[in-house]
C-alpha cells in the first residue's frame, strides 16, 4: 500500500476533525421521541434476507453475481450476527439518553445512528 503525502495522522489533525464532526452534528440534547433503532433493524434485516436469497437463487442457477452480490453471500451470516449484536448493545433505554442531531441528514435521530 502506497503512502499519501497529503494525508496526516498526527493528534492535532485528529482533534481537528473530531471538532468538525462535532460540529456538523451538533445535538439539540436527548430524546424520548426518536425513531426507535429496532424497527430500522427490521426493514435492514428484511432487505438484507431479501437480497440473499436473489443472490443465492442466482447462483444456484450458474447466473454471473457481481463482486458485490459474492461478498454479501459470504458475509451474509456475519452482517446477521451484528443486527443482533445491535439490538441487544443499543437498548431502548440507553437510545432515549443519547444526544439527538440538530440538523442535517440525520436531524432528529441520535447522533450514533
Amino acid at each position: 500500500m502506497s503512502e499519501n503525502p497529503d494525508v496526516s495522522f498526527d493528534t492535532g489533525m485528529l482533534r481537528q476533525s473530531a471538532a468538525s464532526l462535532a460540529e456538523l452534528h451538533a445535538s439539540i440534547g436527548q430524546g424520548d421521541k426518536i425513531e426507535q433503532i429496532e424497527p430500522i433493524l427490521f426493514r435492514s434485516r428484511d432487505e438484507l434476507v431479501h437480497a440473499y436469497r436473489i443472490l443465492t437463487g442466482m447462483a444456484k442457477s450458474d447466473r454471473e453475481i457481481s463482486p458485490g452480490g459474492e461478498w454479501l453471500i459470504d458475509n451474509f451470516y456475519i452482517i446477521q450476527e451484528q443486527i443482533v449484536q445491535t439490538e441487544i448493545d443499543f437498548p431502548k433505554e440507553y437510545q432515549v439518553s443519547i444526544p439527538i442531531c440538530a440538523s442535517g441528514d440525520y436531524e432528529g435521530l441520535p447522533r450514533v445512528y
